[in-house]
Order: C-alpha cells, then structure tokens, then sequence
C-alpha cells in the first residue's frame, strides 16, 4: 500500500483549509473593500504566518489594481496605519503595497521612513542574511514613489 497517497490528501486539505480564506481576496470585486477585510483579519490574527500571508494579499490586489486610482486614500490610510507593526515581514509587504502607487503615494512618504529607520536598527542584530530584508523592500518602494536614495538603503 501506498502510504504516501493518504498523507498527500491529508496535507493538501490542511492547506486548503489554510489558504482558501485567503486566497478569495483575489477574487473580482472592490479592491477596497477587499484590502479592508483583509487589514481586519490582519489585526486580530494571532499567527506570524498568517498575517505575512494576509500582508502578501494585499499588496497582490494593489498590484493586480490595473487603475490604482480605485483603490481610495482611505484605503491607503489603513495600510499605512500598520507601518508601525512589530513583524518586520509583515511591514515588507505593506511597504510593498505602497511603492506600487509610485508618485501618487508621496504623501506617505515620513511614515515609509519611520518604518525604514525601524527596520534598519532591527536587521543590526541579525548577522544572517537570507534573503530580502523588509528594509531592502521598504527603500525599494520609497525609490519608486520619489526616486530619492536613503541612507543604508543597499539598492543602488
């Protein structure tokens, strides 16, 4: 008997189970109010790994946003309201969001640099680098909305 075929059933329901919730943002639909229920989930989710899944949700519908003006100021607003979030991969993904707008994000600019700075003191810490750090992301979406370098932004 092929004891595999069961555990691959097994986990790929445990996944579905995991993503499907998630994975119905996508979905057609106001971007708002997709982005909106997507930051409540965020809020309260006790899991590190969901919540960067959620965070990774919403900048994939700012990005699959064709005319980013639909997506509204208040929207914005409340994806810069988590900046100040404790999970630095959380952070890289709403920084992510953000840059997408490119010029039309300049207004939030300070709080895009208060997060960096954050993250900069955070990533001294560390000694392993494994991949992107959420400052390399956070200098990168600052870069797209102003083009301005920053200081201990690695990108050139």
């Amino acid at each position: 008997m092929n004891l595999m075929k069961p555990m691959l059933l097994c986990c790929s329901a445990g996944f579905l189970a995991l993503v499907a919730p998630m994975a119905v943002s996508y979905g057609e639909g106001d971007p708002n109010q997709r982005i909106h229920a997507l930051i409540e989930q965020l809020r309260s989710e006790p899991s590190l790994t969901t919540r960067y899944w959620l965070a990774s949700d919403i900048a994939g519908i700012v990005r699959r946003t064709p005319d980013k003006t639909q997506i509204r100021d208040e929207t914005v607003d409340e994806i810069v309201d988590l900046l100040p979030h404790d999970d630095g991969p959380v952070v890289m993904w709403l920084a992510a969001a953000l840059g997408q707008f490119g010029q039309a994000a300049k207004r939030v600019v300070p709080e895009l640099e208060v997060a960096l700075e954050r993250e900069l003191i955070a990533e001294q810490a560390l000694h392993t680098r494994t991949g992107p750090w959420p400052s390399d992301v956070i200098c990168g979406a600052l870069r797209n909305i102003d083009g301005a370098k920053r200081s201990g932004c690695l990108t050139p």
